[in-house]
């Protein structure tokens, strides 16, 4: 409760200094004030980036502005890097001057913009497009001439906006540490793909948009036999920030086993007990089956399968916001799931057959066979004979393994969110509006 009664004397007064006209912390690159329509009368009326000389206002500022309700979000979304330059008159007379803003450093068809001022106009207007490949800051060189008289000139700055639509990983979509304004569109997904990713905003304009460590359909993203992949840790700066934004702290779930163990080489030894059950010195036929060997004994059960792999750990957010916002933030984690342990390996082998019985038993001559119910008194003639029977199979190989154990989930590990020098750290989902 104390941390919260803090974090609002806090934006209270941040409030306050910036009403009346406190400084804010400086930034590289210096985020274009939309809201400020009025003419530029005094210092503190200026936008940022306004350049102004002996002669000249130079004022740059978008296009489209986004109202406060977003009802002009995708009005502004697809404009947001069409900027107005207004040059705005202060002393001389620049009727009928020529106007020329060139890119700095770039030797292409499209790198002027040509304007003039009219007749007893007291300021003119250029319109200028930052594009796609352009760097983070477009610096032009602008000059105003008459007849080739050169009446004025000054280096203006226009920064770049970035616009993610749809899925999009955070380094294939901006190769900067350090940028003006980020746009994500309804729905957006900015993936850091699990990299340890540091980035300072000047001005984040969400309207329910995403940054996470991995896609949500990523999350079965796996490789045989590798634990799954953490989700890095996002260091985000923001300066000023507008909307819904979510933070989606994603860990990716572990990928199958599908490593077996080698066979058991545990060896099943002789079992006695196998063998045939014929006294040598009785009497037996040749198809007796107590003579013969019985089959080994079953090899051992087979070696029990390898655990299945980790889930990827959440990642750690490290968000900070300098001046009061008008943000909504939630925060959500999703350690990945282990994977199931994998396939028990195959039983050992069955031990050795018993051994078959050495007998001998009596074989009568073929004419003393008797045939009648008093022949049991007569002496038969005939010989005695031997007889080695088989030995009995191997025995049967052990049973399958049982299954590896369940991999571990990933861990939820800590984050911090740092509002005006008010940190908090926490590894539970979080919510704050309007901070």
């Amino acid at each position: 409760m104390n941390n919260f009664i803090s974090i609002l004397m806090l934006l209270s007064l941040a409030a306050c200094n910036s009403g009346n006209g406190g400084s804010s912390s400086s930034s590289q690159t210096e985020t274009i004030d939309n809201s400020k329509k009025d003419e530029v009368t005094s210092d503190s009326d200026k936008p940022a980036n306004t350049v102004e000389t002996d002669r000249l206002v130079i004022v740059p500022k978008r296009k489209v502005e986004l109202e406060e309700d977003f009802s002009n979000f995708e009005e502004f979304r697809d404009n947001v890097n069409r900027y107005e330059v207004v040059f705005e008159v202060k002393s001389g007379d620049f009727s009928n001057a020529t106007l020329e803003c060139r890119k700095l450093n770039y030797d292409r068809t499209d790198s002027k913009v040509l304007g003039r001022f009219k007749d007893n106009a007291s300021e003119a207007t250029l319109d200028i497009t930052v594009l796609e490949n352009d760097p983070n800051i477009v610096e032009y060189k602008c000059s105003a001439t008459d007849n080739e008289l050169l009446l004025d000139s000054a280096t203006i700055k226009i920064p770049k906006s970035y616009v993610i639509r749809g899925q999009k990983t955070l380094q294939a979509a901006i190769n900067a540490t350090e940028i003006s304004t980020l746009v994500l569109d309804k729905g957006a997904e900015l993936s850091t793909d699990g990299d340890d990713i540091k980035l300072t905003v000047a001005e984040l304009i969400s309207n329910e948009g995403k940054i996470v460590t991995h896609a949500s359909d990523a999350v079965n993203k796996t490789y045989e036999n590798r634990p799954g992949a953490s989700g890095g840790s996002i260091d985000l700066t923001i300066n000023k920030g507008i909307g819904e934004v979510t933070f989606e702290m994603r860990g990716l779930n572990g990928g199958a086993v599908t490593r077996v163990p080698e066979k058991n080489p545990a060896i099943t030894q002789f079992n006695p007990r196998n063998n045939g059950t014929c006294n040598p010195s009785s009497q037996y036929k040749k198809n007796d089956t107590r003579c013969m060997g019985k089959p080994g004994d079953k090899g051992a059960r087979g070696l029990q399968g390898f655990q299945g792999t980790s889930g990827g750990n959440t990642g750690v957010l490290k968000l900070k916001t300098i001046a009061e916002q008008d943000l909504n933030i939630s925060i959500h984690h999703f350690p990945g799931k282990g994977s199931v342990g994998g396939n028990g390996g195959k039983g050992g082998a069955g031990g050795p057959g018993g051994k078959g019985n050495f007998i001998r038993y009596f074989v009568p001559s073929p004419h003393d066979i008797c045939r009648s119910t008093t022949c049991a008194l007569q002496s038969i003639q005939g010989a005695w004979a031997t007889h080695q029977f088989q030995d009995g199979p191997i025995g049967p190989e052990g049973d399958i393994g049982p299954m590896g154990l369940q991999g571990e989930d990933g861990a939820i590990t800590e984050s911090t969110v740092t509002f005006q020098d008010e940190k908090m750290s926490f590894t539970v989902d979080q919510n704050w509006k309007n901070f």
